[in-house]
């Protein structure tokens, strides 16, 4: 396996378990997801007092997007062959996993 190869395996395998990350809290009922951020919020106030219930919720939303934004950034380096395309794909991809990710929200 070839230094370049090991990279997109690499790659794959962590954009992957981000989708799973995202889609798998998007799944989550909402009272379920609600307790999960109580849980956070109540271990980082003791650091960080003046965090809300809705900051916490809203910081965890922009970290996960920030995430797949890191990933999608890579993306034209990983396939340099297909200049024409490259931006535009991962603009397309990225809007298009935020759009399905609001799609199945419960």
């Amino acid at each position: 396996m070839t230094l370049r190869s090991y990279r997109l395996l690499l790659w794959g395998v962590s954009l992957f378990g981000t989708l799973l990350f995202i889609f798998g809290h998007s799944l989550v009922p909402a009272s379920a997801s609600a307790e999960e951020s109580g849980s956070v919020l109540s271990f980082l106030a003791r650091f960080f007092p003046f965090l809300t219930h809705n900051l916490v919720r809203k910081l965890a939303h922009f970290c996960e997007y920030a995430l797949l934004g890191a990933h999608v950034a890579v993306l034209p380096r990983i396939f340099p062959h297909a200049k024409p395309v490259r931006y535009p794909l991962s603009l397309f991809s990225g809007v298009l996993v935020a759009v399905l990710d609001e799609g199945v929200q419960r």
